[in-house]
């Protein structure tokens, strides 16, 4: 008897222990892991000078001191207010389009970058610098990239009618070409070293 009354107890005190393990065990549902942002590096292309682009056909400089990633944004100077441009009546509205080209063996634009058209306005009283938002186009850097502007419509050009920042200084730190339109030749661009601009990516 004193046999079998031990029994349950010890068979009551294990399903009582077990009961209250349940109890206290913690249990995981759905959990979100978020991961980190991913780290955004930029490159700035400048000089101790400007040199005032007229910007009448196609412009593109070589964007070589960035990692590959993302594009996330790009800005240039326009409609400068200095460097002898004293009369500021004479700039227009005009619309532009950036443009991405990739790299040849050479360091010559090879083929455009296909993506939505990415094109800007901008107004004849703006002048200053202009940060375009170009993380929607998902343009992925591989290490070189040619990025530019061109003008779209370009008709009745007067000169200096727009102008955008350019490098002077030393010519050999710079790539840069232009072409007069879209199926025209590339020339290397020997009066400016290239387009004044900063470039953000994010990091892959």
């Amino acid at each position: 008897m004193k046999s079998l009354i031990l029994i349950l107890a010890l068979s009551f005190f294990t399903i009582t222990s077990a009961q209250d393990f349940t109890k206290d065990t913690i249990q995981l549902n759905n959990v979100d892991i978020k991961r980190s942002k991913k780290r955004v590096v930029s490159t700035k292309l400048s000089s101790f000078c400007s040199y005032i682009c007229d910007l009448r056909s196609e412009h593109v400089t070589l964007v070589d001191k960035l990692p590959e990633g993302f594009l996330k944004s790009v800005s240039f100077k326009f409609n400068s207010r200095g460097m002898g441009m004293g009369d500021y009546k004479h700039y227009q509205t005009t619309t532009v389009e950036i443009l991405f080209y990739e790299v040849n063996a050479n360091n010559t634009p090879g083929e455009r970058i296909n993506h939505s058209p990415a094109v800007l306005k901008v107004d004849k009283d703006f002048h200053g610098k202009m940060v375009i938002d170009v993380s929607k186009l998902n343009i992925k850097n591989q290490g070189k990239i040619f990025i530019g502007l061109r003008r779209v419509n370009p008709a009745n050009i007067k000169k200096y009618d727009f102008v955008v920042d350019g490098i002077c200084g030393p010519k050999e730190e710079y790539t840069s070409y232009f072409r007069a339109n879209d199926s025209g030749k590339w020339y290397r661009d020997k009066s400016m070293p290239g387009l004044k601009m900063t470039v953000k990516l994010e990091q892959l």
